[in-house]
């Protein structure tokens, strides 16, 4: 038996299971790690053509077995969790450093919490000839101040497979049949291109007490719009010249990042089983399913019906930066939507699936541009009439507004569950960040991890829409994983003597031992900032502390002198 940190901040736990997931892309956490293990350490199950196999057992309230009711069990056959890798595997922001489908580093534990306080994991890693399991029980954690996990050691039987099974006990988030049902439409959506064809990479299977339900996605027929350009002149439509494959190849650069993709128009169009824009990174739909599509009024520039029911198509998004709940794109859309319609094959491709009909007989026909212009001179197009359709801010996907934004709309970001939150009338100019969102997006371009840049998006969003203890307790983590990141990455020999330790100790820690970390000139206002902290004139750490601890309730002005009395703190901790 061995100990194994979950630090840093065991209040981290009390957030995340108050966070708001769709059950669905909560246990799509589990299927991520699942998936990029196999990834990268199954190389020659790949090869051979072996796909990674993994199972989610729901186990209803009411099921026979009382040991497992209101329970759910996920089992894989992949490379298991070495001892090496249990830390971080169990450790909230602290990821595998590398891109994949699994990088934060908290999304396993986020979305374990969220479902459960108490869960439990048995893996058997593929070489070892071990197996290693542990229980984690967060109110006993919490309530006796703990935050070590006894990690039990056995020896494998022989001829054992590797792999990995979590057991989440007592759920708080009860799938019942429809919730079950809606899990299952949007996995098999999720993963399409990892379960579907002949071949797939992954199968995946679920099972509601003991009934399986195979969850290979089947592409549905969709057949690409043949027809000829139309235009809608007034109350008269004109289908122009030859018939054409209304598909527009997109590879453009957004961001530093490359995107690659189509966008179509569907033959026959359809509100019900068209997904819009579906929206990829690193394989895995984000955004874009037939229950939620992803279809951007603001790239239409109408709710026009007809063009909503026809354009599809699907993007590749690697590298862009998502939501941790993995389900949204945390990017400008209006510069997304901008850049997209710029290209001009785009632009003719929307105004055809406004202006497409198929009912021919009353559809004008021309024979080229020539004639066209000959038989509508001097008519106008509603077409000229339309609005910017680019005018927006916010996000893709996710409903969450831009982080740098405070919000400024009687709506609440769609899907978040949050509140209406009023707001002003938006000013003519821009208001000046304070200094927690200027200071934190400081941070943010200078993180050194995915891990660390999202939860510093949280912290922004949580802040912006006044949810003020959220943002206290990310900023807490803020703090605390950016000091112990600059002393891994600059000064390993101190990181070893206090990985584990929370932000109090590590200060402590940092006060007594500065001489060999900071630099008496260039860094006396860190020096000065910890030293204040440690002999208890520092009220932003104490008061971080009792917010974690539930003591206390911070106020939003009260955050912002937070940020300004640890920035120095902060700004050395993120260099």
């Amino acid at each position: 038996m061995f100990e194994v940190n979950v630090a840093p901040d065991m209040a981290m736990y009390s957030l995340l299971r108050n966070q708001g997931y769709d059950p669905a892309y909560a246990l799509a956490e589990f299927v991520d790690n699942a998936v990029h293990a196999y990834q990268v350490h199954c190389k020659q199950r790949q090869k051979k053509g072996d796909p990674l196999r993994l199972t989610l057992k729901v186990y209803s309230a009411d099921y026979h077995d009382a040991t497992l009711r209101n329970s759910i069990t996920i089992e894989d056959d992949g490379p298991g969790i070495s001892r090496e890798r249990l830390p971080d595997a169990l450790k909230p922001a602290r990821g595998h450093g590398g891109r994949g489908l699994s990088e934060f580093g908290i999304g396993m534990k986020a979305a374990a919490v969220w479902f459960s306080d108490a869960w439990r994991l048995a893996t058997i890693p593929v070489g070892e000839a071990k197996r290693y399991d542990f229980a984690f029980d967060l109110d006993d954690l919490l309530d006796s101040g703990k935050d070590t996990l006894k990690v039990h050691e056995h020896t494998a039987k022989q001829g054992s497979p590797s792999g990995t099974t979590i057991t989440l006990s007592n759920l708080r988030q009860i799938l019942d049949t429809h919730k079950y049902k809606h899990v299952c439409d949007l996995l098999r959506e999720l993963y399409q291109r990892f379960t579907a064809g002949d071949s797939p990479r992954l199968v995946l299977t679920a099972y509601l007490n003991e009934t399986p339900h195979a969850l290979q996605y089947l592409p549905p027929a969709r057949k690409v719009l043949f027809a000829p350009v139309h235009r809608l002149v007034g109350k008269v439509t004109y289908a122009i010249g030859e018939d054409r494959t209304w598909t527009v190849p997109i590879s453009m650069d957004f961001q530093g990042r490359r995107i690659t993709g189509h966008i179509s128009l569907l033959e026959t169009g359809s509100y019900k089983d068209n997904p819009g824009l579906v929206l990829y990174r690193n394989e895995r739909v984000i955004v874009g399913t037939t229950k939620k599509p992803y279809l951007p009024q603001t790239l239409f520039g109408t709710s026009n019906k007809y063009a909503r029911q026809r354009v599809f198509g699907e993007l590749h998004m690697d590298g862009l930066p998502v939501t941790y709940t993995k389900d949204g794109f945390l990017i400008d859309e209006q510069a997304f939507v901008q850049q997209l319609r710029a290209d001009p094959n785009v632009a003719a491709l929307i105004k055809q699936a406004e202006s497409y009909r198929t009912d021919n007989d009353k559809v004008t026909k021309v024979a080229d541009e020539a004639a066209f212009e000959a038989v509508t001179k001097g008519k106008s197009s509603p077409a000229s009439k339309s609005k910017d359709p680019t005018k927006t801010d916010g996000n893709v996907g996710s409903g969450k507004e831009n982080p740098a934004e405070a919000p400024g709309s009687q709506n609440s970001p769609p899907g978040t569950g949050a509140p209406p939150v009023p707001g002003p009338e938006r000013p003519s100019k821009k208001p000046q960040d304070g200094p927690f969102v200027s200071t934190l997006k400081r941070l943010h371009d200078t993180a050194s991890s995915h891990g660390l840049k999202t939860i510093i998006n949280e912290a922004l969003y949580q802040y912006n829409w006044r949810r003020d203890v959220a943002a206290a307790l990310c900023l807490r983590i803020v703090v605390e994983l950016g000091v112990l990141e600059r002393l891994r990455r600059d000064f390993s020999v101190h990181y070893a003597r206090v990985a584990d330790q929370g932000i109090k100790k590590v200060l402590n820690y940092l006060h007594t031992n500065g001489n060999g970390v900071f630099d008496t000139k260039l860094d006396h206002r860190v020096i000065k900032c910890v030293q204040s902290a440690v002999g208890g004139q520092q009220m932003a750490i104490i008061l971080l502390n009792n917010i974690a601890h539930g003591s206390y309730q911070p106020t939003h002005s009260e955050l912002d002198k937070f940020v300004t009395t640890l920035e120095p703190l902060l700004l050395w901790a993120y260099t």
